[in-house]
Order: structure tokens, then sequence, then C-alpha cells
């Protein structure tokens, strides 16, 4: 342990640089320190003391707080693709869920040859009832936007190629559409869910209030999954920008 001091004194540096979470920074402190002893270890064979050697191994590398911006920017990349994904497939999870039951499965809920959440029978007086008016509007515009902001994240993903590092400057912009995507899709859970309530008060034989419950709870799920990824891809947006200020 001694004979590496100063490594050690750099990769203890490196840590208290390193965004991320335990996990991330045990990788990158390992494969940083398998390159610094490797390093050394040729450093050596050519006859360099190990002090000089460390010294050289070191400079070359970079300081910490360099390497770490290198690894954040790793993580950025890796949180926002992950982050534009999420939301692309939560929405067209809804979607499937919302609107693409089949007919058996609203058979089996005691809704003969209807869907799922549509209602066993037409509208009173096959006119919308005016209170249903906003909340539907507002659950399909938003979903919308949820939908649209989530395709303009991943597509500002994909514009390298499939797999490609992303472009540092496109960040902020496919964090901002995912934050976008994420208020969208949890408003329009919110509307949705008001929507489906007053309209089975509204209309004779739609889908029981315990149905709703359960499809309210799916929704909150699922957007909370997609909050999890969004967040965290801000978290190391915010990580990369604190490094590049220091």
């Amino acid at each position: 342990m001694n004979e590496f001091r100063r490594i050690e004194d750099y990769l203890g540096e490196l840590r208290r640089e390193l965004p991320g979470g335990r996990r991330f920074k045990g990788r990158v402190l390992s494969e940083v320190e398998d390159h610094l002893r490797e390093g050394v270890r040729r450093e050596r064979e050519d006859g360099v003391p190990v002090p000089d050697a460390e010294r050289r191994v070191i400079e070359r590398f970079g300081f910490p707080q360099l390497v770490a911006g290198r690894f954040a920017e790793e993580l950025a990349g890796s949180g926002a693709r992950s982050a534009a994904w999420a939301m692309v497939l939560a929405t067209l999870g809804v979607m499937l869920l919302r609107f693409l039951p089949s007919p058996a499965l609203g058979e089996l809920l005691g809704m003969q040859a209807n869907g799922f959440f549509e209602p066993a029978g037409p509208w009173p007086g096959d006119i919308l009832p005016p209170h249903l008016r906003p909340a539907m509007d507002v659950a399909q515009f938003a979903f919308l936007a949820a939908l649209g902001a989530g395709a303009f994240a991943l597509w500002r993903v994909w514009r390298g190629g499939w797999g490609a590092e992303i472009p540092r400057g496109e960040f902020p912009v496919v964090a901002s559409a995912t934050l976008l995507a994420l208020a969208a899709f949890a408003i329009s859970g919110v509307a949705d869910t008001v929507f489906m309530f007053q309209r089975a008060e509204a209309v004779p034989g739609s889908p029981s209030p315990l149905v709703h419950t359960g499809f309210a709870g799916v929704r909150a799920l699922i957007t909370a999954t997609g909050g999890y990824f969004v967040v965290r891809a801000v978290f190391r947006l915010l990580s990369l920008q604190r490094l590049r200020t220091n």
C-alpha cells in the first residue's frame, strides 16, 4: 500500500471529485487504478524508481478534476439516453394500456362486446356531458405533449447514430425535453383519472371505480419509474456542470 502512496492519494482525490453512486465510482476507480499500476510497472521495467514512476504516470493520466469530468460526461450521456427511452416507453405503454385492450377483457369484466375502458353504452343523448370536456381535453393535450417531447429527446439522442456518444451540447436539450415530457405525462395522468371517475358517474354501465383506481395506480407507477430516470439524468447533468465550473 505504502509503495504506491501517490496512486492511493490520487485515487482518493478522484473519488471525491467523481459524481454518481457507489457502483459507478467503484468501477471507475478500479479501472483507473489498474491503468496507473500498469503504467508504473512499465516504468519500473525501464529502471525508474517507484516515486518517479508514479509521478510520471499520474501526470500523463491528468488531474483528478479533468479525469472526473471525462467520466461525468459518460455518466451524463448514459443518463440522458436512459431518460429519453424511459419517457417514450412510458407514453407508449400507457397508449397500449389505455387504448388497446381487447373486447374479451371487457367481456371478462361484465361489459360484453366493449373494450376495457369504454362505457357499456353511448353517452346520455349521444352528447358528451359538458363537465367532462375540460378534463378530457387536458388529458389528451398533455399526453400528446409528453409523447412529442419524449420523441424529440430520443431523436436528439439518436442524431449521431445508434450507440454513438451524445455530444456534450445535447445534454441540456435532452434533459429539458425529458423534464417537459415527465411534467406533461404526470398532468395527463391526473386529468385522465379525473375524467374516468367523472365518466363513471355520468354514464351508466361504465367500469367500476375499482377498475379506474387500478388503472390510476399502474399509471402512477409508470410515471414514478420514468421520473426516476429523468431526475437521475438531471442530477448527472448538474454534477457535470459543477465539475466544469471548478
